[in-house]
């Protein structure tokens, strides 16, 4: 299945964006924090550095779920279209679905009879004396 372009560039730009902001958040820190108090507290730091892990995941997480939708609307109607088109055609005559069909009809209208042998019929007469 090939991947949409338009869908490649979504998400290279989400990338750049997501990037860009890491970027600027690092740079803020390091120039505004750094300076205006150099002893900071492990528990404090690390609180920082979950706050900023749990933002970055929930644009991504937004992110996604926009691509996801737009991706499953164009599966869902390339599907749908797909199916519409080969229910049409295929019950033309000579098409696959008509050949399974005839084939289908055959074996359960024949089925349980039998083919009448008449050299089967005499076979039997003359190893029954009744």
């Amino acid at each position: 299945m090939r991947i949409p372009l338009i869908t490649i560039i979504g998400f290279v730009a989400g990338a750049l964006v997501l990037f860009i902001l890491a970027v600027l958040a690092g740079t803020f820190f390091n120039s505004n924090v750094a300076r205006e108090s150099a002893s900071i507290n492990y528990t404090d730091f690390i609180s920082i550095l979950l706050s900023a892990i749990s933002l970055l995941m929930t644009l991504l997480a937004f992110f996604l779920a926009v691509l996801g939708f737009i991706g499953w609307n164009a599966l869902s109607e390339k599907v749908s279209s797909k199916t519409e088109e080969f229910l049409e055609n295929g019950f033309k005559t000579g098409e696959d679905l008509h050949k399974l069909l005839e084939s289908k009809v055959k074996e359960v209208m024949y089925q349980g009879v039998s083919q009448v042998d008449g050299d089967a019929e005499e076979d039997v007469r003359e190893e029954d004396p009744l």
